[in-house]
């Protein structure tokens, strides 16, 4: 599966994750230019197998959401 991709709504911040490797990498980009670059992604568990290796993106589902949040409170 190619590189899959999210960007922030101004289209400046893009988050990139990919499986190329059997692990899971991602790059995270600002206005084109790469402030992450190509790192590991994995989680290391106490109990049980670490999320480090055999990685494969099998699906995917793009949405999107547009909402807006108020404070319901003063500034502090």
């Amino acid at each position: 599966m190619p590189p899959l991709s999210v960007s922030s709504s101004d289209g400046n911040l893009t988050f990139t994750i990919t499986d190329q490797t059997s692990q899971p990498n991602y790059v995270v980009s600002y206005s084109g230019k790469a402030i992450i670059d190509n790192s590991a992604l994995g989680l290391v568990f106490k109990q049980q197998a670490a999320f480090t290796e055999g990685f494969k993106i099998t699906d995917a589902k793009m949405s999107s959401v547009d909402t807006s949040w108020e404070q319901p409170w003063g500034e502090r």
